[in-house]
């Protein structure tokens, strides 16, 4: 083609495109709305199809994955896109019982995931539609410690704060107490794949703890073959018949209760509570409270009482020095060093150390004592009874008390029924009724007093000095030491029913002894010899009462 007719025919182009982008921007006259709508649809048929051409439509998409082990099946549910059909729950079953999913499959959760994913247009990955049937393993017989015996009981109270003292670590059982039962062998059961394959099941061993000392068995369970604390430890179980603290006595510890011998190898502080079955020994000091044991008490150390401290032994006492208690043993009494400002009662005798100093005390001694020294130039009165048994002399002084209270009251009666005689027929049977219980209570007396005197033997022994003031009372007779004295022994004369003295560590003659004929076998100038049979507790006492 020539260049010129080239020419025109760009020009032509060029106008003919201006003029279509004119008519297609602006309405022209007179068209018809036929014409109109036709070419709306015309360009929404294009936009359909530019999207369809952007976005192609897809299929919904189920996969199912079964696990290797053909336990569990886990199915990803795909939504379909554009006017495609959705996911079908019939089609989803029928594709798991093609995969041979038998066993298992939980219907409501795929029915829940195909709606979801149907109707919210979400992918749901990870759904487990099908489990198999685990196997049950079987179990051999084992022992199992009972839980009151693994764990100590906590009670709490009801209203109130919690006594942290009596929330004790050790759990003390009785003997017959049940600590451990066996359970029997648990057979196993057979499982399941999800396509139905069998699949067995194992045996498993339960390592059980063994049966201890102190332990026997009754039946298909374990008991404690005594009373004591129970320890479990390594595999077994046992029970110990000596409960021992390696620390102190404090709030890691508590209060302790135990039916045994009790160790502890610290200290027992001030405020903790102690009963001991049997015997207790510490090995430091105790900040007494209040201490029972049914049997003896040693302490490497001291015995330091507080506000009310009360200690009870059923056995003797043994420590390094006693201050500010009140003491009550059926044996013994050892002190090493001194007892200070102390109510010591005893059944046997009191017997201090080389330099044993008794001060500012009230000792009661069925057996006697034999001490350093009694008293000081500046101390309290000390007060010495031996001889009697402190247990009747308190049964009596009770006995004592109820007759006096009665008594004051039959009087109250009598009186009313002077002044009111209109009264005296009402109060009659009460008067009678409360002079019956006197008679009782005086026979009763009768009867006891025989038992008050037990050692008529008794020897009170100085081998250093025994101070002035000092009360020193043999089987109700007493006596008071009005100077000073130096290696002595006091003990009862029985014929002239009197005290007497005589130097310390002379053997006493075997008839009636001689007094007063020296300063070494007594002052009978300057002491008082008061012989008494009041049996009563009105004689006036120094220290602590017991409690």
């Amino acid at each position: 083609m020539p260049e010129c007719e080239e020419h025109v025919l760009d020009s032509l182009l060029a106008d003919a495109d201006g003029l279509l982008a004119e008519l297609e921007g602006a309405r022209l006259p007179g068209a018809a709305p036929a014409a109109l709508a036709a070419g709306r649809d015309l360009r929404e048929a294009e936009l359909r199809l530019l999207d369809e051409l952007q976005s192609p439509t897809t299929d919904s998409h189920v996969e199912i994955v079964v696990a290797e082990d053909g336990m569990r099946v886990r199915m990803h549910l795909d939504p379909p896109t554009g006017e495609r059909s959705p996911i079908d729950v019939d089609a989803v079953l029928q594709q798991l019982a093609e995969r041979g999913v038998i066993t298992g499959v939980d219907g409501k959760v795929i029915r829940d995931a195909v709606l979801k994913c149907n109707t919210e247009r979400v992918p749901v990955h990870d759904v487990v539609a099908a489990r198999g049937v685990k196997p049950v393993d079987e179990v051999s017989a084992s022992i199992a410690i009972v839980e009151e015996v693994r764990e100590p009981r906590r009670e709490e109270p009801e209203d109130g704060p919690v006594d942290f003292k009596e929330l004790s670590p050790f759990v003390t059982v009785k003997e017959g107490t049940i600590l451990a039962r066996v359970s029997p062998k648990r057979p196993g059961v057979m499982g399941s794949t999800v396509r139905g394959t069998a699949v067995a099941y194992g045996k498993a061993t339960v390592a059980s703890p063994k049966p201890g000392r102190n332990t026997r068995w009754e039946g298909s369970a374990v008991v404690a073959a005594c009373q004591g604390v129970v320890r479990i430890a390594e595999g077994s179980f046992w029970v110990e018949e000596v409960l021992e603290v390696p620390g102190n006595v404090d709030f890691s510890v508590g209060n302790i209760d135990f039916p045994g011998d009790v160790i502890i190898r610290g200290e027992i502080l001030d405020g903790f509570r102690i009963r001991a079955g049997r015997s207790l020994y510490c090995q430091k000091s105790i900040d007494a409270s209040e201490i029972t044991t049914g049997g003896d008490l040693v302490t490497a150390q001291g015995i330091i009482g507080r506000r009310q401290a009360v200690i009870r032994s059923g056995g003797g006492i043994k420590a390094r020095f006693i201050e500010n208690c009140v003491v009550e043993a059926a044996g013994s009494i050892r002190v090493q060093t001194s007892v200070m400002n102390s109510s010591l009662h005893t059944l046997g005798s009191l017997e201090l150390g080389d330099r044993g100093i008794l001060v500012g005390s009230v000792v009661e001694a069925q057996d006697g004592v034999n001490t350093a020294q009694i008293g000081s130039a500046r101390s309290p009165r000390t007060e010495i009874r031996c001889g009697i048994d402190y247990t009747v002399d308190r049964r009596l002084a009770r006995l004592r008390d109820q007759n006096i209270a009665l008594a004051v009251r039959l009087r109250q009666i009598e009186e009313k029924q002077k002044r009111d005689p209109g009264s005296a027929a009402s109060l009659t049977p009460l008067a009678e009724r409360i002079r019956a219980t006197i008679h009782r209570l005086n026979d009763a007396a009768r009867d006891i007093i025989p038992q008050l005197d037990r050692n008529e033997d008794a020897r009170v022994s100085i081998r250093g000095t025994v101070f002035p003031g000092t009360l020193i009372e043999i089987c109700r007779v007493s006596f008071v030491v009005s100077k000073a004295m130096s290696f002595v022994t006091f003990r009862l004369d029985r014929k002239d029913g009197r005290i007497v003295s005589g130097r310390y560590g002379q053997r006493a003659p075997a008839s009636r002894a001689r007094s007063g004929s020296s300063a070494q076998d007594g002052d009978r100038h300057a002491a008082a010899v008061i012989p008494t049979r009041d049996v009563g507790p009105s004689r006036r006492r120094a220290g602590p009462r017991p409690g």
